[in-house]
């Protein structure tokens, strides 16, 4: 598995089974 830091707060999870990219938001969202 491996995990690449996409941006500020996004990330891209890699494994041999397939590639999930996330960008979290957590709601309330405080600016």
């Amino acid at each position: 598995m491996q995990v690449t830091s996409v941006g500020h707060a996004g990330f891209l999870i890699e494994t041999k089974a397939g590639s999930v990219l996330c960008d979290p938001w957590v709601n309330p969202a405080y600016f």
